[in-house]
């Protein structure tokens, strides 16, 4: 139960640090073209990008892994992944 805690946990703590700095750094900067449009909806094809390419990685990789702890942390890099699609859904 300690490490199904630790591994929760760590991974809400991390999110919600990744959250808080985007949008804090790119939530009220405005882009040049568009007037008073945030930042980060322009950034969301880039942030698609790296939630695909987490989500297939760390799917891959850990198919691959004899070892069971390997193939826990292989599998939270694709929840991280499925995490940020819901942070790339963010509209107006």
């Amino acid at each position: 139960t300690t490490l199904a805690f630790l591994s929760v946990v760590s991974k809400i703590a991390g999110f919600v640090i990744l959250i808080r700095i985007l949008l804090t750094v790119f939530g009220f900067a405005a882009t040049k073209g568009q007037g008073s449009m945030p930042i980060l909806y322009d950034m969301q094809n880039y942030l698609a990008v790296i939630a695909a390419a987490t989500m297939i990685i760390g799917n891959v990789v850990a198919l691959r892994q004899t070892d069971i702890k390997r193939m826990f942390a292989y599998s939270s890099i694709a929840h991280a992944g499925y995490l940020l699609v819901a942070l790339t859904s963010l509209t107006t």
